[in-house]
């Protein structure tokens, strides 16, 4: 539950700065300085969010795997049924680890958007575009009802 609310205050922080630079972008606030300082804030908070994301869901991969260990322990001292509990839990466990891996391939592929805008040098923007339309479909595939 930490996790969650530390993630959402990177979130709203970046997108306060995001509405901020945008408000600047189509004329509502006239200062291009204060354009660009926001613009650059939040690119970076969005790389901090970034790079806790990844190691969160690292973390919860780390945790599902050795809840499946301690699970398939159990496994063998059971009955027929609690067996089939079992694997359904495991089953579970596989889907949620399964949503991790996709999530942080998505978010490691926007990493690539996010240092092309801090510096294009650091990352070429037909690249970091590509990656990006890649990150947008496993999005669009994460959320597709099954």
């Amino acid at each position: 539950l930490g996790d969650v609310y530390k993630r959402q205050g990177l979130s709203g922080s970046f997108f306060l700065m995001d509405h901020l630079y945008w408000a600047c972008k189509i004329g509502i606030i006239k200062d291009k300085v204060l354009m660009n300082k926001v613009d650059y804030a939040s690119n970076w908070i969005w790389l901090v969010e970034i790079f806790f994301t990844l190691l969160n869901n690292g973390l919860e991969i780390n945790l599902i795997n050795q809840q499946i260990k301690r699970i398939g322990k159990l496994k063998t001292d059971n009955s027929a049924q609690d067996d089939q509990k079992i694997r359904e839990q495991i089953a579970n466990f596989e889907s949620d680890k399964v949503e991790l891996w996709l999530d942080s391939a998505k978010t490691a592929l926007d990493l690539t958007l996010c240092v092309n805008y801090i510096d294009e040098k650091l990352f070429p923007k037909h690249l970091a575009t590509y990656f990006s339309a890649i990150s947008s479909l496993i999005g669009l595939y994460m959320v597709w009802p099954s």
